[in-house]
């Protein structure tokens, strides 16, 4: 629901409200207006006073049965109030029974008919010009979608209109409810940031809350928010941010505890004290991953010398566990378990099954448990929400994955698989189709992007202020943010360098600064989206994408001459899928995933600094365990790598074989994609013959400038190399262009990707810095190759939810067939020769096969050698 829908009223409903408005149903008794407004008073009056009877009864004894009659009693008094009130023209008074009469319903679990009803009472109150009531009314609306029809996108489109009604009511009780249930539903959606800045909203105005019931649910919902970053140990391996969540959390159950004690409440103040014992298995689980973390990476068996030394299976799932059939039961008595509607209780009793060894059934439940994830993804709108929104139930589909792998169901793993990955970036491409046809609609699409990622990137540092942590280095921009928030559409991004830098002091950091500047992005942002709700509906909400076939896939493959590595990352193994054009082979590899996330770090440190001696003894262990399970399997040169979360870090081509074969770059043509998705839908990878060009450098860059030049001399098209344009002319020469070769300063941002940028001249009418969500909106549609010669631009940010975020995806989602792109901070001589190799051999052969050939280039030249200048560039394309 956007816009003005969600005032649905029924023909019914409609009919019945308006005639008792006007007048036109005659009711005889009723003579005296005033008398029969103050009986309406009356009615409303004791109707809720027996719904606070209700909801107090269930707070100290959970029972929702005894005093049922009392709401149904509530029920015909708030009705007959109703019909009054709308003889004698009360529109609020109408308005406020309408909303109350909307909570029984909402207790009494009838959601459609609560909706109905407080959007009924959302327009009465409206037209009444009554702000409070209308707000309360929303927030009534967006409650019942939110815990009564689970589905959180129309709960959060409903807080754009009832946020601002509560900000104008005269009552800080408004205000702290609005921000709570705002953090409710982002929290929900997977928006843990934006989560605690709402719920930090809503306790700026605690010391004016004198009602300690509104307080007990804030306390209980800021518990909420810190145990969801606490939960982020599960595959994160940052633990004392997870254990400092947990002391929080703590104590904020604590106060509401107290809180529930001294209300009388006994039902609830059990129910706290089981989220206390909760938390606390909570922080004795991350505790033993910290203690187990450390212990894998120390170990000496995770350093194989040859392929026989690297645990392969053909077995995936780890069987029957009756210790976790007693630990499931406990859950059930505690009141830990969700209902079996929901996705996630689903999934609970597909480990109960696989725990007693029931894998059959087992696996029926996780498909069950798959199936609502995607029912529930459909009712999210936008690319953040559905990303994160899956990343805490990932584990759904994985699990899945293993069960049908175990049965050798090989199509229907793939196939889930694929539902799992870049899944919000096939959603997006799918929309584009429908949607986003228009230049005017994608630049559209952008500008809220950027302003998505400028909000989530203020949120973060005030999240980090707020809990007393140290602050990443571009929070301390506050004087660039205000200037940005001042803009009307792209200002300055909050972005300096790589966010590799070491983070500084508080001091001097200014929060009011940061909020005022928050305020007028959100305003900003929510221009847009209203914007977008009135003139492009269908662009506000993604359409849900279907993924390649397997069989789709091969024929791809077959075409191109290619073969695919899939690779999944999981808790104690890595799933290796070779896929080739008539075969697919699918092997258990046993490394946790802590000691390849430390090998991976480990090796990048020896990568990025050529003045140290690259680590080879590292990287073959890594080519041990990531291709040689499959390297038998191989049949072509041509290898197209689809990492999994912390394998998108890893550049495949400074993998070292087995002497005397050299680097995997050299050995074969490597090519990235997001997904098997994805690559299905790039165009064919071909020889460069004659396309129209757009090269621009950056006169800074010393050897920037030959670079592009030598690309005129075989190319046709548009070179500027003697000044570095604005950002507005880039974009102009754009169109039409099927090669865009850019050599100029990138950086990337690594607390919010889309932020990222490369650096241009600013113009009147943009800050020159190119972010990667502005690039949504380039016109790429011609373009079959883009190269951002710059530093950082294939850095990314994948998320436990199988997502990729960074120019990537902008430039893939703009109409670009090929990308290529670096990985980190490159040397600018070393560039320049690789991209001339490149291009010597990309006018007769293709990109994949043009990369091999700069490698083994530079690899000749002794200066080269490292793999720090010859392996940063990542090729992403058929």
């Amino acid at each position: 629901m956007c816009g003005q829908k969600w005032y649905r009223i029924t023909v019914r409903h409609f009919i019945f409200i308006t005639s008792l408005l006007f007048g036109l149903v005659a009711w005889s008794p009723l003579n005296s207006a005033a008398a029969n407004v103050n009986e309406a008073r009356s009615l409303q009056e004791t109707a809720i006073e027996r719904i606070e009877r209700y909801v107090d009864h269930f707070r100290r004894t959970f029972d929702r049965k005894s005093l049922r009659h009392e709401l149904i009693r509530a029920q015909d008094e708030l009705e007959d109030s109703i019909r009054i009130f709308g003889l004698g023209g009360v529109q609020k008074e109408a308005a406020y029974s309408l909303v109350k009469l909307g909570d029984i319903r909402r207790y009494l679990d009838n959601w459609d008919s609560a909706i109905s009803t407080y959007e009924q009472a959302a327009r009465l109150a409206r037209d009444a010009g009554a702000p409070a009531v209308e707000c309360k009314a929303l927030l009534g609306i967006s409650r019942a979608y939110l815990y009564g029809k689970k589905t959180a996108g129309p709960a959060f489109e409903i807080m754009h209109h009832a946020l601002p009604l509560a900000q104008k009511v005269d009552d800080p009780t408004y205000i702290f409810d609005a921000w709570d249930l705002l953090a409710q539903i982002q929290l929900t959606q997977g928006d843990y940031i934006g989560a605690a800045d709402s719920i930090s909203r809503a306790f700026y105005v605690q010391d004016a809350i004198k009602d300690d019931k509104l307080l007990y649910y804030g306390y209980l919902d800021r518990a909420d928010v810190y145990q969801k970053f606490a939960e982020k140990c599960d595959y994160q391996r940052d633990f004392n941010p997870c254990l400092d969540a947990v002391d929080r959390a703590r104590r904020d159950y604590q106060a509401a505890l107290a809180l529930a004690r001294k209300l009388q409440w006994a039902g609830l103040a059990g129910q706290t004290q089981k989220f206390i014992q909760r938390l606390e298995i909570r922080k004795q689980m991350i505790q033993r991953q910290q203690s187990m973390h450390k212990l894998m990476i120390e170990s000496r068996i995770f350093s194989p010398r040859n392929a026989d030394d690297v645990g392969v299976s053909e077995h995936f799932t780890a069987g029957k566990n009756p210790h976790l059939t007693g630990l499931f039961a406990w859950l059930e008595n505690q009141g830990g378990m969700p209902p079996l509607t929901d996705a996630r209780g689903a999934y609970i009793k597909g480990l109960l099954n696989e725990s007693a060894g029931n894998s059959d059934e087992a696996l029926e439940w996780y498909l069950r448990a798959t199936d609502l994830l995607e029912e529930d993804r459909g009712f999210l709108f936008d690319e953040s929400a559905r990303g994160a929104y899956v990343e805490d139930k990932v584990e759904f589909y994985n699990t899945a994955i293993l069960h049908l792998l175990d049965q050798r169901r090989m199509q229907d793993a793939f196939n889930l698989m694929e539902r799992s990955r870049s899944r919000v970036m096939s959603d997006l491409i799918a929309t584009k189709d429908i949607a986003m046809s228009s230049p005017r609609e994608r630049l559209l699409y952008a500008d809220r992007l950027q302003l998505h990622g400028r909000i989530a990137q203020i949120q973060a540092c005030l999240y980090a202020l707020r809990n007393g942590k140290q602050v990443a280095p571009t929070c301390s921009k506050v004087t660039e943010l205000k200037a940005a928030a001042g803009k009307a559409d792209r200002g300055i991004a909050l972005v300096e360098g790589d966010g590799a830098e070491p983070a500084i002091d508080n001091s001097g950091i200014n929060i009011s600064d940061l909020e005022n500047v928050l305020k007028r992005l959100q305003d900003q942002y929510n221009a847009v989206h209203d914007r977008m709700v009135r003139e492009t509906p269908r662009l506000a909400r993604l359409v849900k994408s279907e993924p390649v076939t397997l069989g789709k896939l091969q024929k791809t493959l077959a075409g191109d001459g290619s073969e695919m590595i899939m690779y999944l990352s999981l808790e104690s193994q890595v799933i290796v899928w070779h896929i080739g054009p008539d075969s697919i082979y699918v092997r258990s590899v046993f490394l946790p995933r802590s000691v390849l996330k430390d090998k991976i770090e480990r090796l990048r440190k020896t990568l990025l600094d050529p003045r140290h001696p690259y680590d080879t003894s590292l990287a073959h262990e890594l080519f041990l365990y990531l291709i040689a399970p499959v390297l038998n399997r191989i049949k072509s040169d041509h290898l197209v790598i689809v990492p999994h979360e912390d394998l998108h870090y890893l550049p495949f081509q400074a993998l070292q074989m087995e002497l005397p074969n050299g680097f995997l770059g050299e050995a074969y043509q490597i090519s990235y994609a997001p997904s098997a998705t994805i690559l299905a839908s790039l165009a064919p990878s071909t020889a460069l013959e004659k396309p129209s060009l757009l090269a621009v450098a950056d006169p800074s860059l010393r050897y920037a400038p030959a670079e592009v030049h030598a690309i005129g001399e075989r190319f046709s098209g548009h070179v500027t190399a003697d000044r570095l344009p604005t950002e507005t002319e880039v974009k102009a020469w754009m169109p039409a262009k099927g090669l865009v070769h850019l050599a100029v300063h990138g950086s990337f941002a690594a607390d919010e990707p889309l932020l990222s940028y490369l650096h241009l001249n600013p113009g009147k009418s943009d800050d020159g810095r190119l972010t990667a969500a502005e690039m949504y909106g380039l016109p790429l549609d011609s373009a079959r190759l883009v190269v951002l010669s710059a530093c950082e631009t294939g850095n990314v940010r994948a998320t436990h939810a199988s997502e990729v975020i960074g120019m990537m995806r902008g430039l893939i989602f703009a109409g670009a067939d090929a990308l290529l792109l670096s990985a980190w901070k490159i040397d600018d001589k070393a560039t320049a020769e690789w991209m001339q190799a490149f291009y010597a051999a990309a006018i007769s052969k293709p990109p994949t096969e043009a990369a091999r050939a700069a490698v083994r280039d530079l690899r000749r030249k002794p200066a080269y050698q490292h793999p720090f200048y010859w392996s940063p560039f990542l090729l992403i394309s058929r």
